[in-house]
């Protein structure tokens, strides 16, 4: 019964749209000034919150990071390292490709 009521509850009031570009519970830390960011540009600095780990460019578009240790870039330079690696790409030491299965 509780499930019908949700299921109800959410064909009356759906959630807002999304532009599909939040952060949405989790957040990161940006890497410029090392505050809590949950979205695209940092609040505080202004700077794109999220560069990849490969080629230090600001991410924008898909993007693929680790649950561990929140280190991540563009898909398709994370895809290609992890083909020939499984630790991060920051020197970290996280063995991402493991931990994330």
């Amino acid at each position: 019964m509780e499930a019908r009521a949700d299921v109800l509850n959410y064909l009356t009031h759906p959630p807002p749209a999304s532009s599909g570009l939040e952060f949405v519970n989790f957040g990161i830390t940006c890497q410029h000034c090392q505050k809590r960011v949950f979205s695209i540009q940092c609040d505080d600095c202004r700077w794109f919150s999220f560069s990849c780990a490969i080629c230090h460019v600001a991410v924008k578009g898909s993007s693929n990071f680790c649950l561990t240790c929140g280190h991540g870039g563009h898909t398709s330079h994370m895809l290609e390292w992890f083909k020939e690696e499984a630790v991060c790409p920051t020197g970290c030491g996280c063995k991402c490709a493991y931990q994330n299965c």
